[in-house]
C-alpha cells in the first residue's frame, strides 16, 4: 500500500519547519543580547554593593573597636568616673593614649572626642580643653543636647582649630557614655571621608563604569568622573540609611549599550509575527489532514459494538485496531475491578447502615445483602433482633511497634475467623466488618438469651488473650429490634468502650451495665484540685497526700475517657496558670517535663496512666520547690557578701560573727558559700582584704602598719604573712617595685 498520505502530510510541514528554525534564530539574537545587557547590569550592582558594603563594614569597624574599647577598657571608664583620690593627668594621658592606640589599629578614624558631664571637659588624641576652648564645640553641644542615633551624621567639615586653620571633611557619629545609655559624657567618632572612599578609588575604573556618592543631604561627597551623568546612564542606585550615603552608578559610553539593547527588541517583534504565521499555518494545515483521520474514526464510533476484521500491521492506520484492542481491555478491566473493589463497597453499605443513612430503605437494603452475599436472617427486617459490638484491640500502639504490616492483617482476619468460628458453632448469624484499623464492628442477630450472649463472648475474650499475644475489650450495644435501630445500638456499643479508661482493658463492657452504675461528680475534682495548688503554693507539705487521695478517687469512680481526659487538661493548666508566676527557670523545666505529661494522657486505661502521671508531677512540683528554697539561699548568700565587702576592715570578721549577724549556723553558712562562689568563706576575705592592700600601697603613701590596720588586721606582721602568702613577696617589696616611677613622670 503506498504511503501518499504520509508524504503530504510530511511536506505540508515543511513550511512550520522552516518559519520555526528562523523564529529560533531570532529569539537567539535577543536572548544573546538580553543575557549581555543583564550580565552587565549585574556586574555593575555587584561592583556598587561592594563598593557601598565596604563602607558601611568599614563604619561598623570603626563603631564596633571603640564601643569595645569603651566598654572593657580601665582608662576609657577611670575617665569617664574618676575617683576622688586618682591622678587626673595620668588618667588624661592613659584615654589619649588608648585613643591613639585605636586611631593607628583603624586607619579610617579621624579623631575620637571624649567629653566629660562632669568637669564640661573635651579629651581627644593630642589635647584636654574645657568645651567652650574646643575647636568643634558646636557639633559637641548639640550632640549633648540631643539623643543619640545609630547611623553617621552628614559630611561636615571637622575644624583644627577654634581660630582657624585648615578643616578636614569628616562623617560622625555620637554614642553615650557609659555604654550603652550612660549619662557621664559622650565619645563623637570622626572618619575622615578621603581615607573612607579611597576604597572606590581603588575599585573604581572610569574608562569602564561611573560612580557618583551622595550624603543625605543631596550632596555630592564623591566623583569618579569630572561631569555628572545623565540620570538614564544610571543603572544602580544604592541608600545606605546606616551611612547617611546613596551610591548611583553605571556604565561609561552606556547610551550605545542601550541603543544596541533597543535594537535587539525589535527582533522580538518580528519572531512574535513569525510565531503567529506559524501557528496559523500550523493550524490550517492540520485541519486539512486531520479530516481523513476525522472519517475513521466517526466509523470506529459507528461500529464498536460490531466484530470488524483488523487491518494489517503495515498499514499507517494500524493504530485504529489498538484502540479497539484497548477498548475490549478496558471493558476487561474494569469486570475485574468490580469485582475487586466488592470488599470495599460491601464495607461502605455497612457503614451507611450503622450510621443511620436516612435514604436506605427496606427493599435497598434486601438488594444490597443478596448482592454482596449477606444471610442475616430470612425474617422481615423490621423484626430482626440484631445487637451491635465493638472489638476494639487493646495497646494498638505496641502491636503496630511489634508486628509489620503483613503480620497485622494476618492477625486480623485471624481475630475474624475465631469470631466467626465461636457464633457459627452456636447457630448464630453475624456480620463483622473493620471499620478501624483497631476496631472490628460486629452486627449479631441472636435469639438467645443476653446471658448466652455474653457468655460466648467471655469465651472469646479469653481465647484472643491466650493464643493471639494481644488482649481486646468488648463493647456490647443494647439490642435493636429492627435494622433501623442498629444505628442506635452502635452508638451504645461505641459509648461502652469510652468507659475502657476506667474499667480497664481485656473485659467485657455491656451497655445496660452502664446505665446501672452512676458516673462521678467532676466538680468534686475541681475543689480538690484548687486545694492541692493552693497547698502548694503556701509551702505546705499536704499537697502530695491530696494528689495521691486525688488519684485514689479516680480509680474508683466511673468517667469516660473524655471526661478523664478534661480533668487532666483542667489540672494541668491550673497548675501551669500557678508555674507561669513563678522564675523564668521553673518555666522552662516545667515546660519540657509537660510535653511527657501529654503523651502519658494518651494512654487507654487509667490503670496505665495514673502511676507516671503521678510521678511525673510529684518530681515537677518538687523541682519547683527545691528551686525556690535554692533561690532563698542565693538572696541569703548576697547579703552575706555585701556585707563582708562594707565591713572587711573589722579584725572582729569571723564565720561565728556571721552567723550571730545573720542568725544562721556559722559551718552551715561556709557550706552554702563553698557552694555558692567556689570558695572558702576564708579565702574570699583574704583576697578582699588583699585587693584594698594592693591598691593602697600603690596609691597612698600610708605606712604599712596603717594599711594592716585599715585591712583588719591588728598585727603588721600577720597581714606581712598573709600578703606573702596571697602575692609571694611582702608588702614592701610590692610597693617598690610595682610602682611605675615613668608613668607618675608622664602624668606630672
Amino acid at each position: 500500500m503506498k504511503k501518499s498520505w504520509y508524504k503530504r502530510m510530511l511536506f505540508s510541514y515543511a513550511k512550520a519547519l522552516y518559519t520555526t528554525i528562523s523564529i529560533i534564530l531570532l529569539l537567539s539574537c535577543f536572548v544573546i543580547s538580553e543575557v549581555s545587557f543583564r550580565g552587565t547590569e549585574k556586574a555593575n550592582r555587584v561592583s556598587a554593593s561592594y563598593v557601598s558594603d565596604s563602607i558601611e563594614q568599614s563604619l561598623k569597624e570603626a563603631e564596633r573597636v571603640v564601643l569595645v574599647q569603651l566598654e572593657d577598657n580601665q582608662a576609657f571608664q577611670d575617665f569617664f568616673e574618676p575617683s576622688s583620690s586618682s591622678n587626673s593627668r595620668l588618667i588624661n594621658y592613659e584615654a589619649s593614649s588608648e585613643i591613639r592606640q585605636i586611631m593607628k589599629d583603624v586607619p579610617v578614624i579621624y579623631s575620637i572626642c571624649l567629653y566629660r558631664a562632669s568637669d564640661n571637659s573635651v579629651l581627644t588624641q593630642d589635647r584636654y580643653q574645657q568645651l567652650p576652648f574646643f575647636s568643634d564645640h558646636e557639633f559637641m553641644s548639640q550632640s549633648i543636647r540631643s539623643a543619640p542615633e545609630d547611623h553617621w551624621s552628614e559630611a561636615r567639615f571637622y575644624p583644627e582649630y577654634l581660630n582657624g586653620g585648615k578643616d578636614k571633611k569628616v562623617i560622625s557619629i555620637v554614642k553615650k557614655a557609659p555604654i550603652p545609655l550612660g549619662s557621664q559624657g559622650v565619645v563623637v567618632i570622626n572618619v575622615s571621608l578621603d581615607s573612607l572612599l579611597s576604597v572606590a578609588n581603588d575599585m573604581i575604573n572610569p574608562d569602564i563604569m561611573f560612580m557618583v556618592i551622595h550624603s543625605g543631604d543631596q550632596t555630592m561627597m564623591y566623583p569618579s568622573r569630572k561631569s555628572l551623568p545623565n540620570q538614564r546612564d544610571i543603572l544602580t542606585r544604592i541608600d545606605s540609611p546606616y551611612a547617611s550615603m546613596q551610591f548611583e552608578s553605571g556604565i561609561t559610553g552606556g547610551w550605545f549599550f542601550k541603543w544596541m539593547h533597543v535594537i535587539s527588541r525589535g527582533w522580538v517583534a518580528l519572531g512574535v509575527a513569525a510565531i503567529l504565521f506559524s501557528l496559523m499555518s500550523l493550524v490550517y494545515i492540520t485541519r486539512r489532514n486531520y479530516r481523513p483521520i476525522e472519517q475513521i474514526l466517526g466509523q470506529i464510533q459507528t461500529w464498536v459494538g460490531k466484530n470488524e476484521s483488523k487491518g494489517t500491521e503495515d498499514d499507517e492506520f494500524a493504530f485504529i485496531s489498538t484502540v479497539l484492542e484497548n477498548v475490549i481491555d478496558q471493558n476487561l478491566s474494569y469486570e475485574k475491578q468490580s469485582r475487586q473493589d466488592l470488599p470495599v463497597r460491601r464495607k461502605q453499605f455497612f457503614m451507611d447502615l450503622i450510621a443511620g443513612d436516612p435514604s436506605l430503605t427496606e427493599s435497598a437494603l434486601r438488594a444490597n445483602l443478596s448482592k454482596f452475599n449477606i444471610s442475616l436472617s430470612k425474617e422481615s427486617a423490621e423484626t430482626l433482633p440484631i445487637r451491635s459490638a465493638i472489638v476494639e484491640m487493646d495497646g494498638y500502639l505496641d502491636f503496630q511497634a511489634k508486628y509489620n504490616t503483613k503480620d497485622q492483617n494476618l492477625l486480623r482476619f485471624s481475630l475474624t475467623n475465631v469470631l466467626h468460628e465461636f457464633f457459627d458453632r452456636h447457630h448464630y448469624t453475624l456480620w463483622p466488618e473493620w471499620i478501624e484499623a483497631n476496631r472490628l464492628t460486629v452486627l449479631l442477630v441472636s435469639h438467645s438469651p443476653d446471658q448466652a450472649d455474653q457468655e460466648i463472648w467471655e469465651k472469646f475474650r479469653t481465647w484472643v488473650a491466650v493464643h493471639l499475644r494481644f488482649s481486646v475489650t468488648l463493647g456490647i450495644g443494647g439490642q435493636a429490634n429492627s435494622w433501623r435501630e442498629i444505628p442506635a445500638s452502635f452508638a451504645q456499643a461505641a459509648m461502652a468502650l469510652h468507659y475502657k479508661c476506667s474499667l480497664g482493658m481485656n473485659r467485657l463492657i455491656r451497655h445496660e451495665e452502664l446505665s446501672a452504675r452512676q458516673s462521678g461528680d467532676l466538680s468534686r475534682y475541681y475543689a480538690r484540685i484548687g486545694s492541692i495548688i493552693d497547698e502548694f503554693r503556701m509551702f505546705k507539705s499536704d499537697w502530695e497526700a491530696q494528689l495521691d487521695e486525688l488519684f485514689r478517687h479516680l480509680e474508683t469512680d466511673l468517667f469516660n475517657k473524655e471526661e478523664i481526659r478534661h480533668l487532666f487538661v483542667f489540672m494541668l493548666r491550673s497548675f501551669q496558670r500557678m508555674i507561669d508566676t513563678m522564675p523564668e527557670e521553673i518555666r522552662e523545666y516545667w515546660q519540657s517535663a509537660q510535653v511527657n505529661l501529654t503523651e502519658l494522657m494518651e494512654l487507654e486505661t487509667l490503670e496505665a496512666m495514673l502511676p507516671p502521671l503521678s510521678s511525673s508531677l510529684k518530681r515537677m512540683l518538687k523541682f519547683s520547690i527545691d528551686y525556690r528554697q535554692a533561690n532563698a539561699n542565693r538572696q541569703l548568700l548576697s547579703e552575706i557578701r555585701n556585707y563582708i565587702e562594707d565591713h572587711y576592715d573589722s579584725p572582729d570578721l569571723s564565720l561565728d560573727h556571721i552567723g550571730d549577724k545573720f542568725r544562721i549556723n556559722g559551718k552551715y553558712s561556709s557550706q552554702l558559700f563553698k557552694q555558692q562562689f567556689g570558695m572558702t568563706f576564708v579565702d574570699f576575705l583574704i583576697n578582699l582584704r588583699m585587693d584594698h592592700a594592693k591598691r593602697m600601697l600603690l596609691d597612698t603613701e600610708d605606712s604599712i602598719n596603717d594599711i594592716a590596720l585599715k585591712v583588719g588586721y591588728l598585727h603588721p606582721i600577720s597581714f606581712g604573712r598573709a600578703f606573702k602568702r596571697a602575692t609571694g613577696v611582702t608588702p614592701s617589696d610590692y610597693r617598690k617595685y610595682m610602682r611605675n616611677p615613668d608613668i607618675e613622670e608622664s602624668a606630672e
